[in-house]
């Protein structure tokens, strides 16, 4: 309570982040990157604390990260974004062992592994090409520049998030075929 913001270290000030955040008891919290800048330790720390605060006050996260471990280990139901637009949704189990989107399955695919045999039979998949403008998307599907399954209709008709099996919906022309 005695010290200013920068004499905390990083797991403090996220605690004191949580702290406002719970204040007003919402029933809604966005948490943007919460462990991105904190080392593992304080990270899991972190975590178990949000869990357990879900849990006692009946919070709903909207979680925003770039770290699939922690979206495996926190969320239940997980939307992967391409360039603004959501590509794939599904409960987090069901995404990770089936993902359908090539754009979902590059990311797992990029994930580290623990086990260097079960890393070795992972075929990894790598993305070709330049990143399009998030301000200027191209036309129709906005991953079909770097897709390695891209057809014509994938330049011109953008795909609609259509439910492909129970609770697990993707935006691609391909699934559709």
């Amino acid at each position: 309570m005695d010290k200013y913001p920068h004499e905390l270290s990083g797991g403090q000030r996220q605690r004191v982040a949580i702290a406002r955040a719970i204040a007003l008891n919402p029933s809604f919290i966005v948490a943007d990157e919460p462990v991105s800048s904190l080392d593992m330790s304080i990270r899991a720390q972190i975590l178990n604390l949000l869990k357990r605060i879900q849990k006692d006050y009946k919070l709903t996260y909207l979680l925003i990260t770039h770290d699939l471990a922690v979206v495996r280990s926190t969320c239940n139901h997980v939307a992967v974004m391409y360039l603004g637009k959501i590509v794939e949704l599904a409960e987090t189990n069901e995404l990770f062992d089936n993902p359908l989107h090539p754009y979902t399955k590059a990311l797992l695919s990029a994930v580290p592994m623990h086990d260097p045999r079960k890393a070795r039979s992972i075929e990894r998949i790598i993305i070709m090409g330049e990143i399009p403008s998030a301000i200027n998307p191209p036309p129709g599907c906005r991953f079909h520049p770097r897709c390695p399954y891209a057809t014509p209709h994938c330049k011109e008709e953008e795909p609609q998030l259509i439910e492909v099996e129970k609770e697990h919906y993707v935006a691609c022309h391909k699934i559709r075929y």
